[in-house]
Order: structure tokens, then C-alpha cells, then sequence
């Protein structure tokens, strides 16, 4: 994956391939160096099919180097890869899997624990949003959200943001709201529930129009039954606009 001349020059003596992640439009790998000390260190090498997404990520990424914003800090840009900090932890999609497979049970969905990852990433999008607007003079939005891109630490990490674009905050939270709804299993009553919770607590910490938001959040909706082909019976519109 990297020549001889390559980790020489980055203090390296050989790289492993220690796994995959699932994307995609690229390829990502979990990688283990091993220096000239013997010490080993962790990256991830994230290979991007499209350079101008990849010009676009390093932009982002370079930009939130000693800002409040977390992300990944940057190692090296190699050809059309690069080389990050390998921020290990759950997703906030892996972390509310398990909350609703643990208390799927519950008469009335119990979605609190969930909704204190939700709280992380409220914070962590008001930051993102307050940041790129001052520094890039425009409202940048990250255009392709969803849970498994949040890192849950001690303070919350987000990933991957070769996506972002100018927009609206409202089209995010809508988008990542529908997300919400349609994770396998999709449309569950807990999931209906943490989509409505989650929808409210964004819009009001973000200063959002919720009106906007419900509208954002219905066309992604429409556009993923589409895309997965999901059947719905009659009125599940009108099901979803009752817990809205």
C-alpha cells in the first residue's frame, strides 16, 4: 500500500492491514504502523475514488486543526489518500442499536440513554455549523450526515466530510432524522419516538425552522423509500406527521 521509500521517510519500518471499514464510494482501512523503535501506532488510510471530494475533505479536515470543531487530525495527503488519526470508539448508530435492542421490550419506547448521545451531537453540530460559517463566510452544512459518522468519546468526534457543501442546517437535521427512522429495523415505534425527540431538541439548540426541518426531513424520506424499495401501507405519511 505504501513504498519502502514512503515509510522510511515517515519514520516506518513496515504497515499492516489491520481492517476494513464499510463505505461506499471508497476504500478505508484501519492500518497499524510499526516505527524504528518498534512502537506500534494506529490510521486510518481513507483512498478516495473522486479527487475533488478528496481535495474538499482535506480542506475541512486542515481547516479544523486547533478548532473547537473534532475531527481526525491529518498525517499525511498521499496521492489520492489520506492518511488520519484513527479516532476509535462506537458510532452513535452502534450505540442507539443497542439501546433499542436492550429495551425493545419496554411497553413505552425508553429512549433517554439514547438521547444523551443526541444531546453530544447537538453540541457538536453547533460548533461545526458556528465555525465554518466564520471561517468560510458562508452557512456549510455536511450534505451526507448520518450516525455511523459520529465517534462517541469522552467529547464527540465526527468523520467524513467530503460531502460538505453551502446549505441550510435544516436540511441536515431533516436528513439525519429520516436516517433515523429508516436503520434496520425501520419505522419501529422506538425509532419513531427517538426521530421525534431528536427532531425537536435539534431545532430548538440549533435556532432552526422547524417547519423547513419536517419539510427536509419528508423529501430524504421519499427518497430513501425509493432507493431501498421499501413497501409501505397506505397513510404512513400521515402515521409519521402524527408523531411530528
Amino acid at each position: 500500500m505504501f513504498s519502502n521509500e514512503f515509510l522510511k521517510e515517515n519514520g516506518f519500518i513496515n504497515c499492516k492491514i489491520n481492517g476494513r471499514f464499510a463505505s461506499k464510494r471508497n476504500q478505508v482501512y484501519l492500518l497499524n504502523f510499526t516505527d524504528f523503535n518498534g512502537c506500534e501506532k494506529q490510521m486510518v488510510y481513507k483512498l478516495h475514488i473522486h479527487r475533488i471530494n478528496l481535495a474538499k475533505e482535506v480542506e475541512m479536515l486542515f481547516q479544523f486543526q486547533n478548532s473547537p470543531v473534532l475531527a481526525p487530525g491529518i498525517f499525511k495527503v498521499n496521492g489520492n489518500g489520506i492518511l488520519m488519526e484513527h479516532i476509535s470508539g462506537p458510532t452513535i448508530l452502534e450505540y442507539i442499536s443497542w439501546q433499542e435492542k436492550t429495551h425493545f421490550q419496554y411497553k413505552e419506547p425508553y429512549i433517554e440513554p439514547a438521547m444523551q448521545a443526541i444531546k453530544q451531537l447537538a453540541d457538536w453540530l453547533k460548533i461545526f455549523y458556528y465555525n465554518t460559517e466564520n471561517n468560510m463566510g458562508k452557512k456549510i452544512i455536511l450534505g451526507n450526515i448520518n450516525l455511523r459518522n459520529f465517534i462517541i468519546r469522552d467529547n464527540l468526534y465526527g468523520v467524513d466530510f467530503e460531502d460538505c457543501r453551502e446549505g441550510y442546517p435544516e436540511e441536515d437535521v431533516g436528513r439525519i432524522c429520516a436516517f433515523t427512522l429508516t436503520y434496520s429495523p425501520p419505522y419501529t415505534a422506538w425509532k419513531k419516538c427517538l426521530a421525534k425527540e431528536m427532531m425537536e431538541l435539534l431545532t430548538a439548540k440549533l435556532n432552526l425552522d422547524r417547519d423547513r426541518v419536517v419539510d427536509c426531513l419528508f423529501k430524504e424520506l421519499a427518497s430513501i423509500n425509493k432507493r431501498r424499495g421499501f413497501r409501505l401501507r397506505a397513510g404512513w405519511i400521515e402515521d409519521i406527521f402524527k408523531v411530528l
